[in-house]
């Protein structure tokens, strides 16, 4: 339930949201916001974390990027139109979402990829990933 608020206040969508439901437990997502494909803002912001492809694979993280009339995921060219419209705000916003479907940090600007990275890698369920990995 905690999932859906935190996507709802993003915007408006009901069968999205059950699309984007799936990532929880097992995906953190990284939500791109923006009011155009083509949004410069957007783009720089797809551009610095596409530059940490091994960084954000190696953490489980997922893209969106939600726009006007679609979203694409995971830096595919594809445009794909919702299930339901979408209302989206006027202006560009960059959101990260944990495993457990809460928000963790937003902005209203592009963000450098190391911040998501850092800030992830602070997390007590990311500690314990890297503990259960020395192990093996």
């Amino acid at each position: 339930m905690k999932f859906l608020m935190v996507i709802y206040m993003a915007f408006t969508f009901n069968a999205f949201a059950q699309h984007l439901d799936k990532h929880q437990w097992s995906d953190r997502l990284i939500l791109v916001f923006s009011p155009t494909s083509n949004d410069p803002m957007a783009l720089e912001q797809l551009q610095e974390l596409q530059n940490k492809k091994d960084g954000l694979t190696e953490r489980k993280i997922f893209i969106y990027h939600i726009f006007d009339n679609g979203y694409r995921s995971n830096f595919s060219t594809e445009s794909r139109t919702p299930p339901a419209q979408l209302e989206v705000e006027d202006r560009f916003k960059v959101m990260l979402v944990g495993l457990d479907g809460s928000e963790k940090f937003s902005a209203d600007a592009p963000q450098k990829a190391d911040v998501f990275l850092d800030l992830i890698d602070a997390m007590p369920m990311r500690q314990a990933e890297l503990k259960n990995n020395e192990e093996e």
